[in-house]
This record gives C-alpha cells, sequence and structure tokens, in this order.
C-alpha cells in the first residue's frame, strides 16, 4: 500500500483538483502562477483524465470503467467524513475491428482523443493562453490541410478560405464567387469601418438571426452552408429558427468569421486556420501540467480519492482523504465533471456555468473513432468534414464533423488514419443514428474517391476500408462553483473557446483578484508572465565567453519499472512546433540582363540570419518565442524563478536546454560533495554490463547517492519536475569532471547489453547539468543530430569538436535534458553524444 499510494508533504495546500483534464490543468496553472500552493491529483496513470489521448486498448478500458457508476468506497462511520461517488459520463459504447491482428500489432503506437474531434484556432483563447503561460515549449502543432463540407447528393467540396480559393474553385459559379467575395469584403467593412461607419452593418440586422441576414444580402443556399458551418462553425440547423435551440445572430456569426479570419496567416508555418497538437488532443492538459509544475505546483497520479472532510457545524467542505489513509486539508476543492458532490457538504452552489453547446442540462455529444486503412481525400492527410443538417438525413438537425489526421500528426502509423465523429443530440437514439449515418457517408466518399483513381474497382473494396470502430455518447456536464468546484465536461464545440470562458469563470469564483491568464499581445511581441519588468530576449542559446573546464552533473533517467517507465515516458516528450529551431533565412532577388533579350531571372540567396540577436524581437509563432526575462541577478542563496525559462534546440534528437536550473550556492555544494570521492570514470561493458575503464572516457567522476540531503533532495525533486518522470525512476546522481584534453567520445546513454536492461530497465533520457563556466571548449555536441547548425550565431565560439554536430556549451546553473528513446519506445541513434 505505501508503495502504491506515497505520502504527501506537506498536508495543507491552498487548492486541491482532482482529475487532470484540460479544465482542472488550467485551474491549477493558473493558481500556481498566481502563487497559490496546489495539489493536483488523478486516481488514473495517465495525464489529461476525460481529455486524456490513449491507445485503442486504453481507451477501451476507459471508457467501460466510466460508463457504470462508482458508489462511494469509504465506509462513512464518520459523520465528519463522506465518501466520494462518480457518475457514468459514457453510454453506450460500441467497439468493434475488422482487422483486429492489425490493431493489436501497432496499438502502442495509436494516439486516440477521448473528446475529439477537436482543433485550434490560431487565434483563439486556447492558443493565447498556450503562449502567454509558456506551455508552448512542450508543444507541437501541424496544421489541418483543408476542410471540406458536403453538398448535395453526399459530394464534398472543399472550402475556399481565401479569395484565391474561391476564384480557383470549380465547384462555385461565377455569381457565387462574386457573392462570396462581396459578403466577405462587408464583413471586413464592418470589422474595420470608415470612419463615417457607414459600411458597417446595422445593429437591428446584428441581433436578426444570422441565416436570415445572410439570406437578406442575397446570398444562396450552398454559400450559406459553407459560411455557417464550414467556417461559422454553427451547431443546430440554423435554417429552422423556430425549433433550433442554438441559432447564431448575425453578430455571433460575424464574431466567429472574425476568428477564422485572423487565424489566416497568424503563424507563419501553419498554411491555415486550423492547428492540432501533435500526439493528440491529451498534450495540451499535460502541457499545462508541466508548466504548473515548474510553479511548484505538487501532482500525483494514481492517487485515488474515497472521501472528503466537512465541518459538522456548516458542512462546509474542509479537506479530503486519499485511499492510503492520509488526510489532506485547503479551503477550496475542484473536482472533475465524473465526480458527485455529496449531499452533505453544504455548498453556496450559484448558477451553473453554462457552454453554447450544453444550454439544455440533458443534452449529450455523440462521438465515434475510426481507424482507417485510406485517407478520405488523395494526398491529404490532416483534414475536416462538415456535414450540414439535412445532409446525411432528412431528420438531422445538427451539424456533424469528421476530423481526419494521419501520421504526420503523430497519432498512429504511417499508412493509417484516424476520424474523428461528433454531433450534439437530444438523446443516445439520436447520437448513434447521426454517426452511423456519418461513417457510412464517409466509406461511401471514400470508395467513390479511390474508384476514380483505381480502375481495378473490386479488388480495392474488398478491402475493409475501416480497421476499428469505437462509438459512444458522452454526458454534457456544465461547470458549477461554490464551496467545491466542479468543471464542464468537454463540449460539442470544435475548438475550446467556450470551455476556456467558462474555465475563468470558475477560477474567478476562486480567486476573484487573480488574473487568470493575461491578455495575449500580438503574435510578434507577447511577454512572459513571469516577470512584467525585464528585458526582451530572444530564446536560443546565448553567446557567452565563458571560464575554466566545466564540471558536469549527469543526470541518467532510467525505468527502474520497465512497464511504468514506458508509460510514463510518452507523456513526457518535448514536443514544439516546426521539426527544428533552425536559423531564419531572408531571401534577395537579383536581376540580370542578357544581350539578345529582356529577361528577368529571380535568384534567391539564402542569408542565414542570427537567430540569437537580442536587438529586436523574431517573427513571433510557435516555434519562435521572444519573452521578457531579466538577466541573472539572483544571490547565492537561491534562484529567482522568474529567469528559469526552457528553450527546445532540437528536435532528432528531442533535446532542451533548461537556463539557470541550478543556482551557483547549488553548483558548488555539488562540487564539494563530490570531491574527495572522484576517481577515474569508467563505461559500461556491453557483454557483461559491468563497469571497465576505457579509453574512450578519461574523465573522473563520483555517484552521489539518491536523497543524499536535502539539496539533492530539491535537485531530485526538481528533476522530476521537469521530466515528469518519478524520482525513483531515476538513477543516482553523478559529477564528472573533464581537465584539459580529457574526454568521452561519442556514444549513446542507452543500453544494448541483455543485463543492464533486466536490472533497471532501459535509459530513456539524460539530463546534463553544468556545474562551471569554461573559456573554451567543453561543449556536449551531438553528431548524428539532423539540422544546418554551422549557421548559428555562437558558431564561430565553438571549438574544432563543437562544430561537428549540435553543440551545447556549458554555462554554470544550464541544464541540458535530451531523450535517449523516441515517443514510440525506439532507441533514438540521432541521440549519439559526446
Amino acid at each position: 500500500m505505501t508503495e502504491a499510494h506515497p505520502q504527501i508533504d506537506p498536508t495543507n495546500f491552498d487548492l486541491i483538483v482532482l482529475g487532470t483534464g484540460l479544465p482542472e490543468s488550467l485551474i491549477a496553472a493558473a493558481a500556481s502562477s498566481a502563487g497559490k500552493s496546489v495539489l493536483h491529483l488523478d486516481p488514473n496513470p495517465f495525464y489529461g483524465s476525460h481529455f486524456a489521448s490513449l491507445s485503442p486498448d486504453d481507451l477501451s478500458a476507459f471508457l467501460s470503467s466510466s460508463s457504470s457508476p462508482h458508489p462511494p468506497s469509504f465506509p462513512g462511520d464518520d459523520p465528519a467524513t463522506v465518501g466520494l461517488a462518480t457518475l457514468p459520463l459514457y453510454s453506450d459504447v460500441q467497439i468493434s475491428s475488422s482487422s483486429p491482428e492489425v490493431i493489436e500489432e501497432h496499438c502502442r503506437k495509436f494516439s486516440l482523443d477521448l473528446a475529439g474531434p477537436k482543433v485550434l484556432f490560431c487565434a483563439d483563447k486556447a492558443v493565447d493562453a498556450i503562449l502567454k503561460f509558456g506551455t508552448n515549449h512542450y508543444l507541437e502543432f501541424k496544421a489541418i490541410d483543408a476542410s471540406y463540407i458536403c453538398i448535395e447528393k453526399g459530394k464534398l467540396m472543399k472550402v475556399p478560405d481565401s479569395r484565391s480559393a474561391i476564384f480557383k474553385d470549380k465547384n462555385l459559379s461565377l455569381m457565387e464567387k462574386n457573392q462570396l467575395m462581396k459578403f466577405f469584403k462587408l464583413v471586413q467593412q464592418h470589422l474595420d469601418p470608415d470612419e463615417d461607419g457607414s459600411a458597417k452593418v446595422s445593429e437591428e440586422d446584428l441581433e436578426t438571426p444570422f441565416s436570415e441576414f445572410l439570406g437578406k444580402i442575397g446570398l444562396q443556399q450552398k454559400i450559406k452552408s459553407i459560411i455557417m458551418y464550414s467556417i461559422a462553425m454553427a451547431d443546430q440547423n440554423q435554417d429552422n429558427v423556430d425549433i433550433s435551440e442554438d441559432i447564431l445572430r448575425t453578430k455571433d456569426g460575424i464574431d466567429r468569421l472574425a476568428l477564422f479570419h485572423s487565424s489566416m496567416g497568424r503563424f507563419p508555418n501553419a498554411s491555415g486556420a486550423l492547428i492540432y497538437p501533435s500526439y493528440g488532443q491529451g498534450e495540451l492538459p499535460q502541457a499545462f501540467c508541466r508548466r504548473a509544475a515548474v510553479k511548484r505546483c505538487l501532482y500525483v497520479l494514481r492517487m485515488p480519492v474515497v472521501a472528503l472532510h466537512i465541518d459538522q457545524d456548516d458542512g462546509q467542505y474542509r479537506g479530503i482523504k486519499l485511499a492510503s489513509g492520509q488526510d489532506l486539508f485547503s479551503p477550496r476543492l475542484v473536482l472533475d465533471p465524473s465526480f458527485v458532490v455529496p449531499s452533505q457538504v453544504g455548498s453556496s452552489v450559484e448558477e451553473p456555468v453554462k457552454i453554447r453547446s450544453q444550454k439544455d442540462a440533458e443534452a449529450k455529444v455523440a462521438r465515434g473513432i475510426c481507424i482507417t486503412r485510406a485517407s478520405l481525400m488523395p494526398d491529404v492527410s490532416n483534414l475536416l468534414v462538415i456535414y450540414p443538417p439535412r445532409s446525411l438525413c432528412p431528420e438531422q438537425d445538427t451539424a456533424v464533423r469528421v476530423l481526419q489526421l494521419g501520421s504526420t500528426s503523430a497519432v498512429c502509423p504511417p499508412g493509417m488514419f484516424l476520424l474523428y465523429l461528433s454531433a450534439i443530440c437530444s438523446d443516445s437514439s439520436q447520437g448513434k443514428t447521426l454517426l452511423n449515418a456519418a461513417i457510412s457517408a464517409v466509406e461511401v466518399s471514400q470508395i467513390s474517391e479511390r474508384n476514380a483513381m483505381n480502375k481495378n474497382e473490386d479488388a480495392e473494396v474488398e478491402k475493409p476500408f475501416i480497421l476499428w470502430k469505437a462509438t459512444y455518447i458522452q454526458k454534457l456536464c456544465m461547470g458549477k462553483y461554490g464551496s467545491i468546484t466542479s468543471t464542464p465536461s468537454s463540449d460539442g464545440n470544435l475548438n475550446y473557446n467556450d470551455l476556456m470562458d467558462a474555465t475563468e469563470k470558475l477560477f474567478h469564483s476562486l480567486y476573484p483578484d487573480e488574473a487568470f491568464f493575461p491578455e495575449a499581445t500580438s503574435p510578434g511581441n507577447t511577454e512572459d508572465d513571469d516577470d512584467g519588468t525585464s528585458d526582451t530576449v530572444q530564446r536560443t542559446l546565448p553567446l557567452r565567453k565563458e571560464g575554466a573546464l566545466p564540471e558536469i552533473l549527469d543526470g541518467k533517467l532510467g525505468q527502474a519499472q520497465a512497464e511504468e517507465g514506458l508509460a510514463m515516458a510518452k507523456p513526457k516528450n518535448l514536443r514544439y512546433l516546426g521539426r527544428k529551431a533552425s536559423s531564419s533565412t531572408l531571401v534577395f532577388t537579383v536581376l540580370l540582363v542578357f544581350s539578345f533579350a529582356v529577361l528577368i531571372l529571380l535568384a534567391i540567396w539564402i542569408l542565414s540570419m542570427p537567430s540569437g540577436s537580442s536587438s529586436g524581437p523574431k517573427v513571433h509563432d510557435l516555434t519562435s518565442i521572444v519573452r521578457k526575462t531579466s538577466d541573472w541577478t539572483g544571490d547565492d542563496e537561491g534562484r529567482s524563478e522568474s529567469e528559469q525559462w526552457a528553450e527546445v534546440i532540437s528536435w532528432e534528437p528531442r533535446a532542451i536546454v533548461y537556463h539557470n536550473f541550478l543556482s551557483k550556492n547549488e553548483c558548488e555544494h555539488l562540487i564539494k560533495l563530490a570531491t574527495p570521492h572522484m576517481r577515474k570514470s569508467a563505461v559500461v561493458d556491453s557483454a557483461t554490463g559491468k563497469r571497465k575503464d576505457s579509453r574512450v572516457r578519461t574523465s573522473s567522476g563520483t555517484f552521489l547517492a539518491r536523497g543524499l540531503d536535502k539539496m539533492i533532495q530539491d535537485i531530485e525533486k526538481r528533476i522530476a519536475d521537469f521530466t515528469f518522470i518519478p524520482v525513483e525512476n531515476g538513477e543516482g546522481l553523478q559529477v564528472l569532471h573533464y581537465e584539459v584534453g580529457q574526454k568521452y567520445e561519442p556514444h549513446f546513454d542507452y543500453f544494448l547489453d541483455e543485463y543492464n536492461t533486466k536490472n533497471g530497465g532501459q535509459r530513456m533520457a539524460t539530463l546534463l547539468m553544468y556545474l562551471s563556466d569554461v573559456e573554451e571548449g567543453g561543449e556536449t555536441v551531438f553528431p548524428n543530430a539532423k539540422g544546418n547548425f554551422s549557421d548559428g550565431p555562437w558558431w564561430d565560439e565553438l571549438s574544432d569538436c563543437g562544430k561537428k554536430g549540435l553543440s551545447v556549451k556549458p554555462k554554470r546553473g544550464d541544464a541540458l535534458l535530451f531523450w535517449s528513446m523516441r515517443p514510440d519506445a525506439t532507441l533514438d541513434q540521432s541521440s549519439l553524444h559526446g
């Protein structure tokens, strides 16, 4: 019991949060940023809760467990302690597979969203929060390549999302193109009117139903459908004002068009308005958890809460009881929507926090997931398909959305695709009808596309298009606040804007005087909220002339328990938008004139620009962040958290530098502990697993026992927070010292021998902490790293050895984290280093 449920210290917190879904993770992150002590618990072995991304087996198990109620397990003899129950959020779960052997073979290569389909608009509130809180350092995004809408007779038409796309679209007549262009011009003039305001839409029209306004200005039904369902993303049938529960006003419709428009081109490396997080939507709550951990939020997975402590006099919440029997206390508690607040708890619950798609308290959302063997559209990997009301069947009153993702999003193996389907419904029967109709429609559409490209139609049709399928109905829960706050469930919207609004209201009910997330500035001038008074610097490797030879603290992160280690390893990868942190380039054109004819040729000269220049901000996208921070001014007694920041330096291998990870005092303490015990370093014999001397490693070093003193315990805890790998899964700290001319030849940190992999498991990652500065040399070099590093502004500062690949120059207090294993648990040969 002790191993499964470790004791938590301290026992009193400002806030306790149960569940690591996106709303809970946002509240915990915002509270931690505001200086509150936060304990964040989850009974599951993974982050994300009802917003998680799971393998097919894990998703099946989670849906099965969450489809039935779980009554309180606590005996309840003490009137001041009441058991905590959960309610079923899912029903009508149906899972089938036409190729179980294929799914079983690749099971761990899938990352299935429990709350799909979801995407982010490049200019929506979720992206602003990601940028402002610094969680972009832990995320990578992929653009949605195209959107399609179903028009007459099941035909899919590509949504024209730009002026050029409108004119090139062969499905639009000349009149329809002119109508669409005039409408977008009207909207643009309304958002940016002339001085006299004559071009603005009237106040009367702004309050009318959007569909009526579109008809009033003469738009035909096909154009209206494109605007309402594929750009404004309306859920309900907008043409039936009398019975639809969610009718968009013209004002709301224009606001959504403005969001779509502002999302186009916000980030240079996103081709459209929509983006999707690689490795699944579950990466979003996890990224906020990672960032909150830096802010001292305490995270514990596999930690069930069995009961609540209440005051016997007023019935108000006082604390929680864990499955281990430990009691913890806080003035405030946040629960994910699956928990039931006991009736014995007195609560001044105010009006529930409503979300647009949850106006009906009994509303549900039907969700489906399909694993397919081919894309819906040739040569398109990531796409969105909208089936407007009445396009699938006469009784269809809500839009059905289908999101396809390919292996480029790192959610499935190459050659396979994921389809996510969703539709708002009033009951399970309606939801299943809509899902089945949509699944049949995409199968017919894919077969038609396949047959058009392949003459041997019969041979192609015989193979199953859908390899695996899951459908289920999710209950929509509204957020509630009082003495105990309940967060909302994932809604039926395509993006997170309404969920962000609801979560912000809940946060302000907890802390009225604290900022949730500061308003994001323009993409080119986003500031870090850690320190609002510091100078702007570029997030790249700094240029420095260092001091003496480096002392390196080498912390290998291994798998003490292989199965649990792998499960923890996948969510801990550091991902970033864009494949590599390469330097920006400028293109100059040269005009050449030849004697016999006047020909103009454009020759492109790619000039490398220093990405680390601090003279001015770089173009702000999700791969290059300009943040405010101050120079190191902390004293020797500790670190100033506002000066710490992480910087992704490579994707292959996955490597990140955490600046000012250790204080000067900590560096000196570690050197002092290690100096009396230094001896010649050894290597591992791949045949026996034993230590042996080798010419490839000429440094001296020693190991420090885990938890040797309070300072080492703090450092080990900090490493665990940074990597999301528990302390018990790591090896003890090793201090290394390199004299002039000493080296460690390029090598891998992962094991190739059976002895070590059986005794402790495979090494997943390494954290190098530099304990001293250097004047020259001493770099950590990755010769197999992918990328062009010679154009970096620090190139001339490197030694000859340092110019053999990706190099990191030592700086006292900095930490370098790199992964020896890929997210799929295969060994990464690009992690070769020396």
